[in-house]
């Protein structure tokens, strides 16, 4: 069996979260503690390309094992390896490294929503911790024009874009940057896994207001109010067809809108979309 070398270079994006709520960490277990009881024992470290990152910027990330070792071995000392990231109120979320049928040495990250966050490896044997890594400490400030972008940034073509999010895959936007001569924007969106649209639309529309009044707090013009519409035309210099407009945001930089999209069949979709406050209509 081909042995696992310390840095795996190559990325494993996976889907699923979940929140520790049944395994909550030990405070017993010391950060790289080392179980008395074991015959033998090993150690590992979590490894991050960077750690200071804007709003869905990404960064790699892997464990490292203190030897080589093959996966059986490794499944010997540890029944699960879990990443675990923690906000400044104590929420702990997971991201599963390894259990019973997959393993995977590497992954990437990109975080939806600012702050610091304190991060670390854990391997559990029969439920319990009996080993944790040192921390990471990874700092998102929110200090760009819109999430991770400055308008002079923006790329002079239009492109798309998906944001991995291994603790929360239901939260994982995709961006399309709108470039024509006399308009810029950007607009985001959730990715749809089901087959049910109209739930999906409910849902994903609900997501994004969240998203926005976290990021920006309350709207300017909020849902349900007589001027969304005489906003919208007003002072929005892009306008999607078919569109509707739910909740309208403005910063010194930005306008932000969620809308209601309507595309073929009839079919509605909920999306984000900014542009800068200087490109008047």
């Amino acid at each position: 069996m081909k042995k696992i070398v310390f840095y795996i270079l190559s990325l494993v994006l996976l889907t699923g979260c979940s929140i520790d709520s049944d395994n909550p960490i030990n405070p017993d277990v010391p950060e790289t503690s080392h179980p008395e009881e074991a015959e033998k024992e090993l150690g590992f470290s979590l490894k991050a390309s960077k750690t200071a990152l804007d709003l869905l910027e990404m960064t790699n990330l892997s464990i490292s094992f203190e030897r080589d070792i093959t996966v059986a071995d490794i499944k010997k000392f540890y029944d699960a390896l879990e990443w675990i990231v923690k906000d400044k109120t104590g929420t702990e979320s997971t991201f599963s490294l390894m259990d019973e049928t997959s393993f995977n040495a590497g992954w990437g990250h990109c975080f939806h929503y600012p702050g610091t966050f304190t991060s670390f490896l854990v391997g559990k044997k029969d439920g319990e911790i009996v080993y944790r890594s040192d921390s990471l400490t990874f700092s998102i400030p929110n200090d760009k024009d819109f999430l991770g972008w400055d308008w002079n940034e923006l790329p002079d073509t239009t492109s798309a874009a998906s944001y991995v999010n291994v603790l929360d895959p239901s939260m994982e936007l995709t961006s399309l940057t709108l470039s024509e001569p006399d308009k810029k924007g950007i607009s985001i969106y959730l990715f749809n896994p089901s087959e049910d649209e109209a739930s999906f639309y409910e849902q994903s529309s609900e997501k994004l207001y969240r998203y926005m009044v976290t990021l920006y707090g309350t709207p300017k013009v909020d849902k349900n109010s007589e001027k969304l519409n005489e906003t919208y035309q007003a002072e929005f210099a892009y306008q999607f067809p078919s569109s509707k407009p739910l909740a309208i945001w403005e910063t010194a930089k930005s306008r932000m809108i969620l809308l209601e999209v309507e595309g073929k069949e009839g079919i509605k979709t909920a999306r984000i979309f900014a542009e800068p406050v200087a490109w008047e209509k």
